[in-house]
């Protein structure tokens, strides 16, 4: 397997617009220039504010995730949970330059669902927007630690 080159960490709060799932046969390959076989999907979402990383090149983004179903063929990974469409998220994502893709920081601690102060998802990233870690994640984050994270380079 090609090797991978880490360009940037993002964390930013997004809309996921579509899920949808990819080969990682003929296509990805073409894509990424790399011996890849596995099924993955694709997440994109639309960015509505950064909290680290350069806005300029963030309005919207692919997460890859490992798993899914292509052509009546499965491919389950244990330890990824599926971004769901029309649901907001705080994401933390590596920026790979050689790809031009983005994959979650760790499969537990690389996502937050992002609920607004009236208890429905948050649909742009507001000061009483509060970030829910998934099961199996202790990591608790805050707006003001988000406010922090921005300050620092």
């Amino acid at each position: 397997m090609a090797k991978r080159h880490l360009a940037a960490l993002t964390v930013c709060a997004g809309l996921v617009l579509s899920v949808a799932g990819c080969g990682g046969g003929a296509e990805a390959r073409r894509a990424t220039e790399q011996e890849v076989g596995d099924i993955v999907t694709i997440a994109t979402a639309e960015i509505t504010h950064v909290f680290k990383g350069d806005p300029a090149d963030v309005r919207s983004v692919e997460v890859r995730q490992l798993g899914g179903e292509l052509d009546g063929e499965k491919l389950t990974a244990l330890d990824e949970v599926k971004l769901d469409q029309d649901k907001s998220y705080l994401l933390f994502l590596h920026a790979w330059e050689d790809a031009g893709d983005h994959t979650m920081l760790s499969p537990e601690q690389g996502q937050y669902v992002a609920t607004g102060p009236d208890g429905r998802a948050a649909t742009s990233a507001k000061a009483g927007d509060t970030y829910t870690p998934l099961p199996g994640n202790g990591l608790q984050v805050t707006r003001a630690a988000l406010d922090e994270l921005a300050k620092t380079d």
